[in-house]
Order: C-alpha cells, then sequence, then structure tokens
C-alpha cells in the first residue's frame, strides 16, 4: 500500500463526492513518462528506432470516475486554473462512413488550445473506434502531480487515463498495446502529430524496469534499472502548446515522417533543406498527405518556406545509435557504464540544440549549471523541448547538492514561487491502470480509522466486511525477556511475565489468546508462536509452559524490546504473511482487540498497524499528522519523552507485514548498532519497540495505522507487584 497514493486519493474522492453527489466511485492512474534517451525519433518511419524510458513511480495523473446513464462527459480538475466543462460523445461525427481518423479530424479539431481537449481526443477516438455501439459516458475529476508543459507528459498520461476509465464504465477490453496506439492516435485530436512512445511507456511501465520499446515493429523488452543514482527533472519554463509551438513541433514531425523518405525514396538523397512550394511541386501526392496529416502547419506556412531537412536526418541517425549503445550501457550498470551513459546525454542535448533547436535559454542555463555539479554525470532537455524540464543523471548520494544548486543559481534568482514542486525525482513503477474496483472502499476505511476521535466500529467494520479481504498466514512473537528490574523492586519474585494472575501465569493467559488450530473458514489462526527468553529466566518459562506448542528465541543480552523482536525474526526473516508482537505482560489485551486489529490490518494492506486507547498519562503517546495518519510515538521512560495528561497510548499489541518488518529492523540495527560494545547508541543502549519502528515508516512513507478502539484497561501490563491485584478486577 502506497501512503501518498491513498492520501491523494483521499483527497480526490472527497472533492469527487462534493462534485458529483455521494456513490461508488472508481479511480484511475496513469504515470509520468521518463525518456533516459532517444528524443523526437519515435514518429519516424524511415528507419527502425527504439527508445529507453520509463514509467515514473512518485509522479502521475489519478482520475477519479463514475459512469453516467446517458452520453455526457462532466470533468473538473483539483488544478487551480482548470476550469470545469461539459460535453457529449454525441459532439464528435465521422465525416463520412468509411472515414479516417485524419478526415474526420478536419471536421472536430478544437480551435483553441484547452485541457479538455485532451479528454475530448481519448473519448471521441472511442467514438471513432466504435460508431454503433452506444457508449455511455461519465463524470470525472482529475489530479495531477506531474508538472504541467514540463516534458514528463501530462498531456499523454491524462489521455491514457481518460481511455482507460471510458472502456472500463463500458465494459469493453483492456489491452496495453491497443490503449498505447489508440491513446497515440487519439491525441492528435490537439493538433500534435507525436508517436507512440509517451502511451507505450505508460501502458508497459514496470518496477525498476526501464522499457526498451521498439516501433518497427513495435515491441517492449526490459532492463533492470541499476542502483545507487537518481533521475531528476527540473522545471523551467512552460512548453506551452499553443498554436505556433504546436507547429514548430508539427514541423520537425512533418519532415521526419513525410518529407526526408520522400525524398530517399525518390531522390535517393537529402539536402540541406527544401522549400515548401518546390516540395509541393515536386512531390504533389506526397504534399496532399502533408496537407491532409498537418493542415495548420500547411495553412501558416507560406510556399517560400524552408524546411530543414539533413540536420532533422543527423539527429535522428546519432540518436539511435546513442540509444543502441545506451541499451548495453544500462545492461551493464557498472560505474564506469554509467558515466558513460551521461555522456550520451550530453551529447543528446548538444544535438536537440544545435541539430533539431528545440532548447531555450533556460534549458541552457539549468544544463550548464547541473553539468557542473560534482557527482552528475549527464544532463538534456527531455520531451518536445522549448522549454519545459532538463532530466539529469547523478549519484545518488549528490542529488541533494544537486538540487540545492539549481535552487539557489537558477529557481531563487527567476524568483521562483513554490520551486520544490517544479523538481522531480523517479524511480521506474507501474504502468497505467485501473485500480481494484474496491479502492473506493479501502479510502473511506482509511479515513474512518484516522479520524480516531470519533472511530464508529460498526461503520469501519462494515467496511471491512464488503472489502472481503483474503486469509493470511500469522505468526505470533512473544516478548517474555525483561530484565524486569522496577518489578523486582517492588517485590515481585520471579520473571514478571510468570505472576499469577486468578491463580495462572500472565504468559499462559497471553499464549490462549493465540489458537494455532482452524476452527472455521472466517477464524483467526496462527501458525507459529515464538516466545523470546532471556538467559535467567529461560529455564521458568520453558518449565511453565511444559509442552506447549511453541519454539523459543534466546536474547542473549537486555537491549531492549526492538532487539528481542529483531532476534525473533531471524526465525521468520522469510515468512509470507503477517506476525504479531506482543509483549508477554499484557495479559489484559482482549481477544476481541487483536481478532479485530488483524482484521483492519488486512483489510487496509498495512506495513504495521496496533491498537490503541486514549487514556490518562500514556507510557508512550502516538503523534500523529493533521489528517490523522501516523507519524510517530515516544516513550515516556526509555526516551524520556514528555509526559502528557491525556493522549493515545498503546497496549503492547502489534501486528505488521513480516517482510517489511524485517526490512526495516535491519535498517535500525545497521543504523545504531555499535557492534565493538555491543549495545545500541539510543537512550540506555536500547532498541525500543515501536517507537524507532514507527518513526522510520512513517519517515519512508509507509502506511501505520493505529486503531484507537481498544479500552484503556487493556494498555496495563505487569511492571510491579501492586499491578497484579489491579489487573485481576478486569480478568
Amino acid at each position: 500500500m502506497d501512503k501518498k497514493l491513498f492520501q491523494q486519493l483521499g483527497l480526490l474522492q472527497k472533492e469527487f463526492e462534493k462534485l458529483y453527489g455521494k456513490g461508488k466511485v472508481f479511480f484511475a492512474i496513469s504515470p509520468a513518462r521518463i525518456n533516459i534517451i532517444g528524443e523526437h525519433i519515435d514518429y519516424i518511419e524511415y528507419f527502425k528506432t527504439a527508445v529507453l524510458p520509463f514509467a515514473s513511480k512518485e509522479h502521475y495523473m489519478l482520475l477519479a470516475f463514475r459512469k453516467r446513464n446517458d452520453q455526457k462527459v462532466r470533468c473538473a480538475s483539483l488544478s487551480p486554473g482548470f476550469s470545469s466543462a461539459e460535453f457529449s460523445l454525441k459532439d464528435f461525427k465521422a465525416s463520412h462512413k468509411h472515414a479516417s481518423w485524419e478526415d474526420c479530424l478536419t471536421l472536430t479539431t478544437p480551435c483553441k488550445p484547452c485541457w479538455t481537449n485532451y479528454i475530448k481526443a481519448s473519448c471521441f477516438y472511442l467514438r471513432f473506434l466504435f460508431p454503433k455501439k452506444n457508449l455511455k459516458g461519465m463524470d470525472l475529476l482529475v489530479f495531477s502531480t506531474i508538472p504541467i508543459a514540463g516534458g514528463a507528459s501530462s498531456s499523454s498520461a491524462l489521455v491514457v487515463a481518460i481511455a482507460l476509465a471510458l472502456r472500463g464504465v463500458n465494459g469493453l477490453k483492456i489491452d496495453n498495446n491497443e490503449i498505447a496506439e489508440s491513446s497515440s492516435k487519439a491525441e492528435w485530436f490537439c493538433g500534435t502529430r507525436g508517436g507512440k512512445m509517451d502511451h507505450a511507456t505508460m501502458c508497459f511501465g514496470l518496477s525498476n524496469k526501464v522499457l526498451l520499446i521498439n516501433f518497427k515493429p513495435f515491441g517492449v523488452k526490459y532492463v533492470s534499472m541499476p542502483n545507487g543514482y537518481s533521475w531528476v527533472t527540473f522545471y523551467t519554463t512552460k512548453a506551452d502548446k499553443g498554436n505556433e509551438l504546436t507547429c514548430q513541433y508539427n514541423e520537425r514531425s512533418a519532415v521526419s515522417r513525410i518529407v526526408i523518405p520522400t525524398l530517399l525514396k525518390k531522390s535517393g538523397s537529402l539536402p540541406k533543406s527544401i522549400i515548401l512550394g518546390q516540395f509541393a511541386k515536386k512531390f504533389p501526392n506526397e504534399y496532399l498527405e502533408l496537407t491532409k496529416t498537418y493542415p495548420v502547419l500547411i495553412q501558416t506556412r507560406s510556399k517560400n518556406f524552408i524546411f530543414p531537412v539533413k540536420k532533422y536526418a543527423d539527429h535522428h541517425l546519432q540518436e539511435i545509435a546513442r540509444v543502441n549503445l545506451a541499451t548495453k550501457l544500462l545492461q551493464s550498470g557498472k560505474a564506469g557504464d554509467m558515466a558513460h551513459l551521461g555522456k550520451l546525454l550530453n551529447q543528446t542535448h548538444i544535438s536537440l540544440r544545435d541539430l533539431y533547436g528545440v532548447s531555450t535559454h533556460d534549458l541552457e542555463k539549468v544544463f550548464k549549471i547541473a553539468n557542473s555539479v560534482k557527482g552528475v554525470l549527464g544532463a538534456r532537455v527531455m520531451g518536445g523541448g522549448f522549454g519545459g524540464n532538463l532530466l539529469v543523471l547523478v549519484k545518488a548520494e549528490q542529488t541533494e547538492q544537486l538540487i540545492n544548486k539549481i535552487k539557489e543559481k537558477y529557481y531563487l534568482p527567476n524568483k521562483r514561487k513554490n520551486w520544490e514542486k517544479d523538481i522531480m525525482v523517479s524511480t521506474a513503477g507501474e504502468g497505467a491502470r485501473l485500480l481494484p474496483e474496491k479502492t473506493d472502499l479501502k479510502v473511506k476505511l482509511i479515513s474512518k480509522v484516522n479520524d480516531w476521535k470519533h472511530l464508529d466500529e460498526k461503520e469501519i467494520f462494515s467496511l471491512v466486511k464488503e472489502i472481503k479481504t483474503p486469509q493470511r498466514k500469522t505468526k505470533v512473537i512473544i516478548v517474555a525477556a525483561g530484565k524486569g528490574t522496577r518489578a523486582k523492586k517492588s517485590g515481585l519474585l520471579g520473571p514478571k511475565v510468570l505472576a499469577p494472575l486468578c491463580g495462572k501465569p500472565a504468559l499462559i493467559h497471553v499464549l490462549e489468546k493465540f489458537p494455532c488450530k482452524k476452527l472455521n473458514d472466517r477464524s483467526i489462526f496462527y501458525s507459529e508462536v515464538v516466545v523470546v527468553v532471556s538467559p535467567q529466566n529461560q529455564k521458568e518459562i520453558k518449565k511453565a509452559l511444559g509442552k506447549r506448542n511453541v519454539k523459543y528465541v534466546l536474547q542473549k543480552k537486555a537491549l531492549g524490546t526492538g532487539d528481542a523482536v529483531f532476534q525473533a525474526m531471524k526465525k521468520v526473516k522469510n515468512f509470507e504473511g503477517d506476525v504479531v508482537v506482543i509483549w508477554g505482560k499484557q495479559a489484559l489485551v482482549k481477544k476481541e482487540t487483536i481478532q479485530k486489529t488483524i482484521l483492519l490490518h488486512r483489510a487496509l494492506g498495512a506495513v504495521m498497524s496496533f491498537p490503541t486507547t486514549n487514556k490518562k498519562n500514556p507510557y508512550a503517546p502516538l503523534i500523529r499528522a493533521k489528517d490523522g495518519w501516523v507519524k510517530d510515538s515516544r516513550e515516556t521512560n526509555l526516551e524520556q519523552s514528555r509526559k502528557q495528561k491525556i493522549g493515545e497510548d498503546n497496549v503492547g499489541f502489534f501486528v505488521a507485514n513480516a517482510k517489511e518488518l524485517w526490512v526495516v529492523l535491519q535498517k535500525i540495527r545497521q543504523e545504531i548498532f555499535n557492534p565493538k560494545i555491543k549495545v545500541y547508541q539510543a537512550p540506555k543502549g536500547e532498541f525500543g519497540f515501536p517507537n524507532l519502528i514507527t518513526r522510520k515508516l512513517a519517515s519512508k512513507g509507509e502506511p501505520i495505522f493505529a486503531f484507537c478502539m481498544a479500552q484503556s484497561f487493556e494498555a496495563k501490563g505487569i511492571n510491579e507487584k501492586k499491578d497484579l491485584k489491579i489487573m485481576e478486577k478486569y480478568l
């Protein structure tokens, strides 16, 4: 589960329901396209070409939508300055029964640039494909983290997202290749005559993979993304797709698609340039194709207009060679090869500037600044050019230094506001897709559990029931290795986890909450129970538990609850499921609370979850962000955190994804364990749980949930002798 994504989905769903009313909401996502190399060659057809892009995990277009019973499409955006609009699928009309898409565009191409044209593009193209089908419209709301007109293809991301949504509401088959092909053609509605690279990248993206996309014939292969490097884009100025800029782009497309192939085929050579009137006279049929495919361009260019030819072709051939070499360098991933890849980026930039003429003053300025930073391997203008983004390849450890340098030398001198939003650090992620049907239920559930002061258990478990989360294997870790310093001082003899409560050791009360037998299909059962013991108490605990089906892990030195869990996790680190952690002294945690927590944890797909209670003088007060997401917890004893009169406290029971927990435990141990003196560089030399875990996961943006549904007495554990009488009242 992606916490940032679900925060955005929560906002999107809330605003969608404000606009269009309560009801079922569906979602689509389409990523930004980051093209490593292979610029302005995806639309040429006179030579075999390939490109090396990837889909951004961190930056994407989100779409909330709902089917309508008519053919209306109502659209709105959360981005400021984008007005709402409404149109009908009936607005698109083919020129005649067997009209081509190009013929249709002469009748329906929009006059003024507008963001909703990209929505119309996808909708009208689907109507073109299915002229006899009674296609239904939809209500939709857009949210984007892709800079607009920045070269990361926010427009294509919108076209692809709409294509997915409209096929979804009409029950049409969704095929990656068909979506990519249709979306690339659909976008011609907006005036540009681009290729298929952006849409194919969005449709075929895979986590940690660069795409090697070939166009003749079309095919996608994957290359692993090397570790240790960052891909950072810096937005300069808007590449506004107004009429003139569209014509500038289409001029290069027209020369590449029609003029160069014609000259090669009929003349056998390429001149430096050709006058439009001469081309029309020599090649009337091909000129007719130009006027049909690029009507606005031909209308705005006089017969004396000179088309550059040779330098565009030189860029194509040089860029094709760079892509081939870059593929081999990426496959190697060695430091020297990545440095070579950086040089290729610089060469592409120079080619796009000198041969293709798509760079700008601002792009050149940022290019120069970036290449002056230590650790930067190369940079280039990304996308169509004429503004937009500069892509930089930098060693991961120098990423922050690079960002600071661009900020100081470019953004601040230009008085750029909110410059942080103009920077994208991207890793390779999944491609465009419809999110699971019950995503809106999960979004609602998150909203309900994060509203912890008004938690309605009946409402949240009704949502859990609707989500129908499948069973997951679960193992139990009972931590029973504490030193018990306070307990001994209070006169409690023996291990506190064996202190008698109603005639039975506390540890057995805890153990009985975790049945290892499956009672029915809906019951929660546990495949294994691990008890963490110390050298001092292991004999007594083993004797007390007798022949019970448990495994023991020895914590040789008392280095905190986090270390105890770490030792136990060594035994279950490859476990595909969830792991429950509970302190052996917490006999009052109710079985019902445990089961509810596990059900919620599964329904939410969380990394870690735990029940809490709102009580006086919390021992480890939980800290939440304004929107209710957990961001930290502090312990008043071990960490000497400031005490609170009232607050949210955990009850000593936690559930976590086993693999994710093992990863974060290892990371924290690597960071704070001193192997020479064998203690943690933390308060009292101990690794505390869950505080350090919560802090680390929250800082990484991982989803942690706390459910304020436990009763205050459940937080009571055995710390002193006097606690026994208090606890027996509740048992």
